[in-house]
């Protein structure tokens, strides 16, 4: 009888064990680290806020309102309805939920080779079992919780939000080991092997251009900061004690950083930036309405000044470099241009609506990029950037003298 392999590895741990059960263990570490924060946070808002003589019980509906959010849930902690996630918060959530799929797939990979060696009974559909397991413990919690304990509301997006959070995490995560190898092959079969390339340099494409424009925007941010300073020093001037104000401002608009990026690429690119119910900002418009008292929405100018009109372009230069500086080795053709277009497409989708809905009162309700317009303009411009620079690959190609 062959000898057992290796088990040093990560997946030793969950030798024999089955899939389902790999899974929602996997699942429980994030979940207790996810939680210990939670309650740690919640606890600390509930001392900070002690003079309002709150009871103990509140900290747990804050703990699971505050993870609700984090899963890009729509809560309602008061009579404002908060439909904004904290996009880092979900960034992280991603993260973690991404390694706890990783994980498993090591241990499923693990308990494969013990089966092939006939040390193991086979599991049926043990990849299906795993991931759903993972799915369905995380949502359990999270969601379950949140609206039991805590003060989540349903609403469409959020429930959006959570199943391309979950469900991106494990794919991405789970890598699809062995179905990856079968999808390439029924593709080849099907579209040709130009196509079925054509996923992988597409993906990098897609995840520069993700890079690169998440700079553009913080460049713009840090731009309006430098110039609109005096703006923002008079906004925290206006609270009773200004340094503290400066850095709990800071903590929290951090954890709207991603969705804060977008807002830029959205105001740079024409899209436009909700400001409220009834005012839209956009490098084109005049935004002279009255504002909440937030930091980094003083650095929107009131009356942009006309060069900004040509900020779009900014988007479709990024485009273009995109193509023209990629490295040598990184194949560009006319399959890996249709499929980084559609990519890139779907990624403004999904950042969009990480960074869209309401904030609470104050002028507050709605706020953040307009979820359709955002990629079809912010995404439209680095495409056909994307487009302008292969022509002017294929032109330099012509251009070349033929042997």
């Amino acid at each position: 009888m062959s000898s057992p392999p290796d088990s040093s590895g990560r997946g030793s741990r969950h030798l024999g064990r089955h899939p389902a059960v790999i899974g929602a263990l996997e699942t429980v570490r994030i979940l207790l680290v996810l939680v210990t924060i939670a309650f740690v946070l919640a606890s600390i808002a509930w001392f900070i806020g002690i003079a309002e003589q709150r009871p103990l019980a509140a900290i747990p509906g804050w703990a699971f309102t505050g993870l609700a959010a984090a899963t890009g849930l729509s809560v309602r902690p008061g009579e404002a309805l908060m439909s904004f996630p904290p996009s880092l918060l979900c960034l992280i959530v991603w993260l973690l939920l991404r390694n706890a799929a990783s994980r498993t797939a090591t241990a499923l990979e693990a308990n494969a080779r013990l089966q092939r060696a006939g040390q193991l009974t086979a599991h049926r559909a043990p990849r299906t079992s795993a991931y759903l397991s993972i799915a369905g413990a995380f949502v359990l919690i999270t969601v379950g919780f949140g609206f039991a304990l805590g003060a989540a509301t349903p609403s469409l997006i959020g429930f959006t939000r959570v199943g391309l959070l979950v469900g991106t995490a494990i794919v991405f995560g789970a890598g699809l080991y062995p179905q990856a190898a079968a999808a390439d092959s029924r593709l080849s079969a099907r579209l040709g092997e130009q196509w079925t390339g054509a996923l992988e340099d597409a993906h990098r494409v897609c995840v520069r251009a993700g890079w690169w424009l998440a700079v553009l925007a913080a460049l713009a941010v840090a731009a309006g900061l430098a110039i609109e300073f005096e703006k923002v020093s008079a906004v925290v001037d206006l609270y009773s004690a200004p340094l503290v104000a400066a850095i709990g401002l800071s903590v929290v608009q951090l954890l709207y950083l991603p969705g804060i990026l977008a807002v830029a690429l959205a105001w740079l690119s024409g899209a436009g930036v909700h400001l409220s119910a009834a005012e839209t900002a956009s490098a084109f418009s005049a935004a002279d309405g009255p504002r909440p008292a937030v930091p980094l929405l003083a650095i929107i100018p009131e009356n942009p000044p006309a060069f900004l009109a040509a900020a779009p372009a900014l988007l479709f230069i990024v485009g273009v470099l995109l193509v023209t500086l990629r490295r040598s080795w990184q194949h560009v053709d006319l399959p890996v241009m249709t499929v980084a277009s559609a990519q890139l497409l779907v990624l403004m989708w999904m950042w969009g609506l990480f960074s869209t809905g309401g904030l609470g009162p104050g002028g507050l309700e709605v706020f953040g990029v307009p979820a359709l317009m955002f990629p079809l303009i912010t995404g439209g411009l680095v495409i056909a950037g994307l487009w302008a620079g292969y022509g002017l690959i294929l032109a330099a190609r012509r251009a070349q003298p033929q042997d």
